[in-house]
This record gives C-alpha cells, structure tokens and sequence, in this order.
C-alpha cells in the first residue's frame, strides 16, 4: 500500500511514531495541525500548502523525538514535493509521481534490497493508495493545484525545489 503526496507532504515511518514519541499514534495524531493525515500502516502522510508549516510541523516532531536526518540521510520522516518528490535521497521510500497516465502523487515504504537493476521498486503490479477521511480527488489540491510564490522575487522557474531545499537545510 501507498499514501497520498499532496502540496508538501511530510511522509513519516509508523515504527518511528511507536518507538519514539512518548504515547505512540495517539500523541502524533495530535500532533497534525490538519485534517490530511492518512495511513497505509507502514508510513503516515501529512499534506501542507506552505514550507513554512512544514517547517513548524517537522519541527514539533523532531521536538516529540523523531530524527530528520542521519549523515544527511532521511530517517524517521523526510519531505516530499508533489511535482518534485523527497527533498533527499531516502533509502526506504519509493515515490511515484503523477503524470498524464497517474492523477495523483503517493510513495511507499521500501526497505528491500535493491539489487534487481533502476527504476521504481513497486509492491505488486497494482497499488492501493492510503487518503484522508473525505478527500475526494475532484476537490483535491492535486486536481487543483496553482503553486504561488511567496513575493516577485522569487517567480523564477525551480522557485519550489528552491523552496524545499532551503526548508531541508533548516531542519538539518
């Protein structure tokens, strides 16, 4: 199973939630400032629209005892762009991005060898996608989306990977 990348998503290890933040699942739940949680049991995904809630929100969780990065390298939760995917390389996700043939965005938790050549390591030949409670495709940020700079200066081409690539640096 996969979950939903939607906007800026932070995508978290559900082992990590268990292990490291003192109350498991319910203390995180409480922890998402929105309604765009959804599971897949292996990972959970939260959406936002701004890198500066992503930042807050990445913040409380290193705050609640997840790690962001080890040697640089994403381990209890990482980052992901909806059009762009994980800000760093990550070993254990597998991200699918949308195209003309996909409507939407998801990812996957990997951690099998990845010895059987390029390319993305699917789980079967089909893959069901976790979502929120009542999101619909049709009403979604993904159906809708219009990514908007945050001033003039910034409305050069690759704003958004500039974006979360600052918003990674700041979480180091």
């Amino acid at each position: 199973m996969a979950v939903l990348v939607e906007g800026i998503s932070v995508i978290v290890k559900r082992d990590a939630i268990e292990t490291k933040i003192n109350g498991g699942w319910q203390a995180f739940h409480e922890l998402v400032p929105n309604q765009t949680l959804c599971t897949d049991g292996q990972l959970a995904g939260v959406s936002f629209m701004s890198p500066d809630d992503v930042e807050r929100f990445c913040n409380s969780l290193k705050r609640a005892g997840l790690v962001f990065t080890e040697k640089g390298v994403p381990h209890d939760f990482v980052v992901v762009g909806m059009d762009t995917g994980p800000t760093a390389a990550t070993p254990w996700l597998e991200y699918l991005g949308k195209s003309e043939a996909r409507k939407i965005s998801c990812c996957w938790l990997f951690e099998d060898s990845r010895d059987k050549g390029a390319g993305i390591y699917m789980p079967g030949s089909s893959i069901d996608i976790a979502i929120p409670n009542g999101w619909t495709y049709e009403d979604s940020l993904t159906a809708h989306h219009v990514f908007i700079p945050p001033s003039p200066q910034t409305r050069l081409q690759g704003w958004m990977h500039g974006a979360l690539t600052a918003l990674r640096q700041k979480l180091i």
